[in-house]
Parts: structure tokens; sequence; C-alpha cells
């Protein structure tokens, strides 16, 4: 994915800002590269053997853990903004988003953006899922940055019960409990 962004109006050094003047060719005012690509676990072959002997205990546990489905998401983006000429802001980030089902009912996620120029990570949580039954729990938790926090709720997962939960909310979340 590319983008170019033009303004067909001058900027004025001196004050800062835009003016109501024509540039006689249009200026380039920001630049956006971005590709994303998905990973994923292989197709798992049910009658496939193996030549190794193990117990029934370690046989389940593999055949358990072979049944978990996880994708992960990486997404690449450089952009540079040069709205104002005299201070051109540059970001090239790394995204990321990895789900996994741990087992048949309980699924995490941990989603991160990283900044490649400033070698820093701008912000990641982790979102765990459970169904139980007619309940479902969520719990999302955002260590640092801007969104830091926890958000926790245990509620039905009946349409008409839905507004029969337990919640917490921590930092960008805060608000008192509601039950």
């Amino acid at each position: 994915d590319a983008n170019l962004t033009h303004d067909l109006y001058k900027f004025d050094d001196l004050t800062q800002s835009r003016i109501n003047e024509l540039e006689s060719f249009p200026r380039l005012t920001g630049i956006r590269l971005a590709t994303n690509f998905t990973l994923k676990e292989r197709e798992h072959d049910t009658k496939e053997k193996s030549d190794r002997e193990f117990s029934d205990q370690t046989k389940e546990f593999l055949t358990n853990l072979s049944g978990n489905t996880w994708q992960s998401r990486i997404g690449i983006s450089y952009t540079v903004n040069k709205i104002n000429p005299s201070n051109t802001i540059e970001n090239f980030w790394v995204n990321t988003n990895t789900s996994i089902s741990v087992t048949q009912n309980w699924k995490l996620n941990y989603n991160a953006r990283f900044s490649i120029s400033d070698k820093d990570i701008v912000r990641h949580n982790i979102t765990l899922y459970r169904e139980i039954d007619c309940w479902e729990l969520f719990m999302d938790w955002t260590p640092t940055g801007y969104a830091k926090g926890l958000y926790f709720r245990l509620n039905l997962k009946s349409d008409i019960l839905k507004d029969l939960k337990v919640e917490q909310k921590t930092g960008l979340y805060n608000t008192r409990s509601s039950f």
C-alpha cells in the first residue's frame, strides 16, 4: 500500500501556517508505505502417524496441544508528515496481533506496536477470553502507555440478560464497578 498526499497551497515559514496562495506545483506533505501479512498454523493431517512410541498420557497431551489454532498478523508501516516543512515527522512501525486458542474454551490474544525509529514499544495489550457454559469471561490488560489499565468482565451470554455482569475497570477504563 502506498499513499502520497499533496497540498496546493503555499506554506509560510514565518507564521508556520498555510497561506491562501496557490503553489506553482503541488507540495508533497505526506508519504505512507505499508504492508502486512498473516502467519497461521499449518493444516494438520489427523491420519498422520508418528514413528515414536509415547505413553497414553503423552499422546493425549500432544493431541490436545496440536488441536490449538493460532494466527499472527504482522504489519509494517512507514510514514512521513511534511505538513510543516521545517518540522518533518517520520514514523516506522511494526504492528503485531497474535491469537491462539489455548484450549477449546480459552482464547488468548496479544497486540503490540513497536516503533523501529524510536526502538520502543508504543503500546501492547493481552486479552483473555473464556466461555463457561452460559457465561463468558473477558479480560484485557494494557501494562504500559496511554491506555494503561485493566478491564475485567464476567457476564451471561444471553442477549436478554446481558446486563447481568460483574465488571471491573482501571486506568483508561476507570469507572466504578457495576453489578
